[in-house]
């Protein structure tokens, strides 16, 4: 697990995480995070210094070298979640410079108050349109790095988020987010 956000676009979006909560002595924070309160809780506030403010959490489908897996027998991404505001499960390509040019497949997840589990099918996540690079799903597929939990939307936007669960499409009710490191 990994976050990212707007500041290499000049963005000032950010997180704030449980202040009981340190990184390890690896530097891994998400692990103790997951262990202290049985999946990823925290915060977030978009920025206002880029015009399309962002931040997410997410990770690797296989390795911390983001190489490309081909997920397609997922059948879609489950997840078991609270957030006080809508977000999105973004599919990032491997070289989505290339590949998509950053318009990667998503899917809308809707804000709930209460733990909710969804399950996402491969129909739900689209591409936008009018940008980037348009790729036929099933390729895409095929070469999978990340997966990615993403708030965007406008500056001064805030919300609280707690994502307990995420898995393969009909894998989530039960399970916990791990933290655990593939260390092949």
């Amino acid at each position: 697990w990994a976050s990212y956000d707007d500041a290499n676009n000049g963005g000032t979006s950010s997180f704030t995480w449980p202040s009981d909560v340190e990184a390890d002595a690896n530097g891994n924070f998400f692990g103790p995070l997951i262990v202290a309160y049985g999946g990823i809780k925290g915060s977030f506030t978009l920025g206002d210094s880029y015009d399309y403010p962002f931040l997410g959490v997410g990770f690797n489908v296989v390795s911390k070298n983001e190489e490309a897996a081909d997920i397609t027998n997922w059948g879609g991404v489950c997840l078991t979640y609270t957030s006080t505001k809508a977000f999105s499960i973004e599919l990032g390509t491997y070289n989505e410079a290339r590949s998509t040019a950053y318009n990667n497949y998503k899917t809308a997840v809707p804000a709930s108050a209460t733990k909710t589990t969804m399950n996402f099918p491969w129909t739900s996540f689209k591409q936008e349109s009018g940008w980037g690079k348009i790729v036929s799903q099933a390729t895409a597929l095929t070469e999978i790095a990340a997966v990615r939990l993403k708030f965007s939307g406008t500056a001064g936007t805030t919300g609280n988020f707690f994502i307990s669960e995420v898995g393969s499409s009909g894998t989530c009710g039960g399970n916990s987010v791990s933290h655990e490191v593939d260390r092949k």
